[in-house]
């Protein structure tokens, strides 16, 4: 029932009886029971205007509810419609195809059953004017005699060859016209599912209309309901926008303390070296000296020339780093174990991007969408539109949510218009978003690998108590169409 003007009016005036009424009481003195009555009546007048409201409101949400459902299942109808459409287009092309093959496999098996029947007349004709050993021993010569031999040979060879032939030429024939048969009674089957898909969509349009028009007469509620979930799903985008805001400021810290220990690591190892380049150069200065002090007495006066100490370049003096000590010795230089565990964790993003139209579905049993991605209008009703943060869809009653690809769930918590809702992080700045769940199976920081339950999905009381999944894909602050990344 919906609330008029007339009823708005009605309630104004209940106030303004009331008002009165106790304007008249204030001057008048009135008996108990009248002004019991008179508070009874406006009390019940208040009731019945909320209930209206409330009914109103009902009737918008099984609207809808109702309206989703009709248009999922038009689109099922349509695609039905066009794969009968592509079907029949297909079995009348390899019906063309196939008669024009059984026309030549005719015409073939025709042609060689008449070279067949010439050969065998010709040599009952013969026959009658000789038998086979006549017409060898009738031979002039030995060599046209043995002649004569093969040719019989050769023809009775080319007569069981020919024969073989028109057997195998016959099952290719039948064959072609079993499968002929075949493709006729699918283009049958296909034409047939395409007319009842067309008359249910028909009824579907039918039921679509009703509902429209039931709406139209609860334009103001209607604006309301879905002014009331643009609100919650703006709400959801912020708590998104906000919990991505927050994993990534924190793996920019958690980098960029990393960066710094490894600075800080790398200073260090740089000043040890060159600490000890200069410990290795007083040291090896301090022998040199104490060489010479040594070699001074035992020297004649004449200064004779120096020998050179070889030398073993321009690094002599100075100890090899440990990859030169590993090379040396044949042996794989170590790696930073910092370099080993950035490396080693470091997220399968790339995985996920190329995963685009073959992840599997948000859940598992049947998925009919009934709410796609983005904004659009509602049928016959184009000034009322919802915005769609991602899709909202159909599912087999108590199925649960399954992680479309591995990652880590980011965070679990309850919105309204969406019950509780599961974020997983894939790496990368990509996120999914699972919503409508009864209740979750996994934890915050918890790893999921792909079809792991997520959790049971709920009900929607507003459509028969269907099981509805909202599942929304972004990247990084984007939102994306969930349509084109789902097989």
């Amino acid at each position: 029932m919906r609330i008029s003007g007339h009823d708005i009016s009605r309630c104004a005036a209940v106030g303004v009886l009331l008002t009165a009424a106790v304007c008249v009481i204030a001057q008048k003195p009135a008996t108990s029971s009248q002004a019991q009555r008179q508070s009874r009546e406006t009390q019940q007048e208040i009731q019945r205007t909320k209930s209206r409201i409330s009914d109103n409101e009902k009737k918008v949400r099984q609207g809808l509810s109702d309206l989703q459902r009709i248009e999922g299942e038009i689109a099922d109808c349509q695609k039905t419609i066009d794969d009968a459409e592509a079907q029949v287009r297909s079995l009348g092309q390899r019906i063309n195809t196939l008669s024009g093959q059984i026309e030549e496999s005719q015409a073939r098996l025709e042609k060689l059953r008449a070279e067949y029947a010439k050969a065998v007349r010709k040599m009952h004709r013969a026959r009658n004017r000789h038998s086979m050993l006549a017409f060898i021993f009738s031979a002039k010569s030995f060599n046209q005699a043995v002649r004569r031999l093969r040719y019989l040979r050769e023809f009775s060879e080319w007569r069981q060859k020919q024969s073989d032939r028109i057997t195998e030429q016959l099952a290719v024939l039948r064959s072609q016209q079993e499968e002929l048969r075949n493709a006729r009674q699918q283009k049958d089957k296909a034409l047939i599912a395409g007319r009842n898909a067309r008359e249910t969509m028909q009824l579907r349009h039918g039921e679509q209309k009703q509902v429209v028009e039931e709406l139209k007469h609860h334009g103001d509620e209607l604006k309301a309901h879905l002014a009331q979930k643009q609100h919650e799903a703006d709400a959801l985008k912020q708590q998104i926008t906000a919990l991505i805001a927050q994993e990534q400021a924190k793996a920019k810290a958690e980098a960029e303390r990393k960066a710094k220990i490894e600075a800080e690591r790398k200073a260090k190892a740089e000043a040890d070296r060159k600490a000890k380049a200069e410990r290795e150069k007083e040291k090896q200065r301090q022998e040199q000296q104490r060489d010479k002090q040594k070699q001074q007495p035992s020297q004649p006066k004449a200064d004779k020339p120096k020998k050179k100490t070889p030398s073993t370049g321009e690094n002599h003096g100075k100890k090899p780093d440990g990859k030169d000590y590993a090379r040396a010795r044949g042996r794989k230089p170590r790696q930073n174990p910092n370099q080993q565990s950035s490396t080693a964790s470091a997220p399968s993003a790339a995985g996920f991007a190329a995963m685009k139209g073959k992840l599997p579905r948000p859940a598992n049993g049947s998925f009919r969408i009934t709410s796609p991605f983005g904004r659009h209008p509602l049928p016959d009703l184009p000034h009322v539109s919802y915005d769609n943060p991602g899709i909202n869809a159909e599912v087999s009653a108590g199925a649960s949510a399954v992680a479309v690809y591995a990652g880590t769930v980011l965070e679990i918590r309850s919105l309204p218009g969406y019950n509780t809702i599961v974020v997983v992080s894939h790496g990368d700045g990509y996120y999914t978003i699972y919503g409508n769940l009864a209740s979750a199976a996994v934890g915050k920081g918890e790893s999921v690998k792909p079809g792991q339950d997520i959790g049971r999905l709920a009900s929607d009381p507003d459509g028969g108590n269907r099981a509805m999944i909202h599942f929304e894909v972004w990247h990084n602050y984007d939102k994306l169409n969930p349509s084109q990344w789902i097989r």
